[in-house]
Parts: structure tokens; C-alpha cells; sequence
């Protein structure tokens, strides 16, 4: 069998993947990168790891069986030629932890109005009034908070692990009752409406799907009134007009947000995320989509890949597999 690498992954830790080759000498491990090297292999290739996936290069791929994308999130694939050519989709959870430590970083900062009160330090405000009565600007905290996950699978699981010393009950949603309450949740409902209700804490975990794109929009951030939104997601799970002027009216008490709307092309290029101004809102602690970017969130997208290979080589089917009707 003859494994591609296409990905950053693959140069971040070269030793590594050395080591896997060695490890399984039966089959052919390539690494490559840039579009010239990737044309010239792909051909021979039974499985490609990457996610930037053209139909162009799928029709260069006769061999082509699987598909590894080195992370969770699965929706920017051409998912009509994988599926009529019958090529299987393989994913993994391996940055979960590390998502869910930004995730709770960024709640803690929104809450505790970090970013704002260090920009208005730099500048000589110390958030003090001169009444009596309200002497001192206030921030949220989030001790005993009750917390909804809107979305129970690895990344709401490991989210409900940090959060879970901090907080007060831990709600979790999720479509289906039948795999019981997670580790870390207090109970699990399919209503959003009670998952919501009465939450001063919600963290957005959920893939993006045709089922989850725009859930959370108006009404939903109205039941979140004086709530701290946490999206470390997709952006379009979350209306994005109705998020902003919840938070531009106060609705939301703050929002730390990893996941956006609009995305620059080249990713060099400065880009607001955004066609709304979330980035002039003192409430919002806006996070340019690096929930992974730690060496260890990387290293754990690598580890997962080839953790799925083992069990490819071993058993002929991956631990993980995306269903391509479902999205995830």
C-alpha cells in the first residue's frame, strides 16, 4: 500500500513519520510537498493524507481508496466525486484537548474581560468610576456557572473536562440519546431549548453539516441573553448576523470566537473575519482559528493519522470514518 503525506504535519516532524515508515516496511510511505511533487505521486497513491482536496487531483488518483484528513472538520471536501468514485473518508480527534484548553482559555478571557482591560491599560484606563455607587468596572466570573456543550463528541467531551472543576452543571446537546451521559456532563438532552435555558457559559463544539449550518441563530442567542458564547467550531453553525448584533446590543455579555465567517485567500493577506465589525466590540476576544496551533495540538493531529493507519494496515478499516451523508 502506498501512503501520500500531503501535509504540513509531515515536515513539522519528519523524525516521526521516519520512524512509522521504518515501523511498517510493508508499505510505502511518501511525503511530499507542493503541487508539482504532488501530481508527480499521487497516481501510485492508495491513500492521501491532506485536506485541501481538488477534484482535479481526484481524477489523478486511479488507486485512490481512502482519504486521511489530518483533523476533525471534513465539510470543505468535494464530497460528490469521493462518493461516486467510492473512496472512504478517515478523520481524527487528536487536537481535542488542546482545542478544548483554548476553549476554555478563551471563555475565561471574555468573561474576565482580559483583552479589553489590557488594551485599555495600555493606553492609561483603569476602569474605575468616580460614583459611589459602582466604583469599579466588573468582570463575569464563571465559578458555578451552569455550561452548555452544544456538541457531546471528543472535542465537548474534552471541553467538559476543563470546564467541569470551574463550573456548575455541565448540559450537554446532542441529536441522539442513545450513547448515554459523557464523562464530565451532568445530563444530555436533544432539546436546544433546555440545553440553553438558564446557561451563562455555552461552548459550540458541533461540526458543521447541512443539519448544524446556521442552528444557533436569533432565538436561540436571545435564551443565551447575559451569556458568554464560546464558538471553537465552525463560524457558520452560528448565524452570523444575529451573533453580532447580539453582542453589539449587549444581548451576549462576550464571546470569545476561533471560528469565522470569512477567511483570507492568500492567508498572508489581512483579512477581518468578518463582514460585520466584531473586531471594533470590547466584548468579543476574537481568535484568528488557532485552537490547534500548539506544537502539541499538531503533534496530536499526526499521532491520531497514523493511529488510524495502524488500524488501516491491521484490520483494513480505520478507528475513525466519516460518513459522508452526515457530514463528520
Amino acid at each position: 500500500m502506498t501512503v501520500l503525506f500531503h501535509t504540513h504535519l509531515a515536515l513539522d516532524f519528519p523524525d516521526r513519520l521516519q520512524a512509522f515508515a521504518e515501523a511498517h516496511p510493508e508499505h510505502r510511505i511518501v511525503s511530499v510537498s507542493g503541487r508539482d511533487r504532488l501530481f508527480a505521486e499521487i497516481a501510485q497513491a492508495d491513500v492521501l493524507v491532506d485536506h485541501r482536496i481538488s477534484e482535479e487531483l481526484l481524477d489523478a488518483a486511479p488507486r485512490l481508496k481512502w482519504i486521511f484528513v489530518p483533523f476533525t472538520g471534513v465539510n470543505a471536501l468535494p464530497w460528490d466525486p469521493i462518493r461516486s468514485r467510492g473512496i472512504r473518508v478517515s478523520n481524527n480527534h487528536g487536537n481535542a484537548e488542546v482545542v478544548a484548553e483554548r476553549a476554555m482559555a478563551l471563555a475565561l478571557a471574555a468573561a474576565g474581560r482580559v483583552a479589553e482591560f489590557d488594551r485599555g491599560l495600555r493606553q492609561g484606563r483603569w476602569f474605575r468610576n468616580p460614583g459611589r455607587e459602582r466604583p469599579f468596572e466588573l468582570w463575569k466570573s464563571l465559578r458555578g456557572a451552569r455550561t452548555a456543550i452544544l456538541g457531546c463528541g471528543a472535542l465537548g467531551r474534552a471541553v467538559a473536562r476543563f470546564a467541569g472543576p470551574l463550573v456548575g452543571e455541565v448540559v450537554g446537546y446532542r441529536r441522539r440519546l442513545d450513547r448515554g451521559v459523557p464523562e464530565g456532563f451532568h445530563r444530555v438532552t436533544d432539546s436546544m431549548a433546555e440545553a440553553l435555558d438558564g446557561a451563562a457559559l455555552c461552548f459550540i463544539t458541533l461540526p458543521l453539516t447541512p443539519d448544524t449550518e446556521g442552528l444557533i441563530g436569533a432565538e436561540e442567542l436571545r435564551s443565551l441573553a447575559g451569556a458568554i458564547l464560546v464558538n471553537v467550531s465552525r463560524g457558520a453553525v452560528v448565524d452570523e448576523e444575529a451573533l453580532y448584533q447580539a453582542l453589539a446590543t449587549g444581548s451576549l455579555a462576550g464571546a470569545g470566537l476561533d471560528a469565522w465567517y470569512r477567511y483570507p485567500k492568500p492567508f498572508h493577506a489581512p483579512t477581518h473575519p468578518s463582514r460585520f465589525p466584531f473586531h471594533v466590540l470590547d466584548n468579543v476576544v476574537l481568535s484568528p482559528h488557532a485552537g490547534s496551533h500548539a506544537p502539541e495540538g499538531k503533534r496530536g493531529q499526526l499521532e491520531g493519522t497514523l493511529e488510524n493507519l495502524v488500524q488501516l494496515f491491521d484490520t483494513g478499516v480505520p478507528r475513525d470514518i466519516a460518513d459522508p451523508d452526515s457530514g463528520y
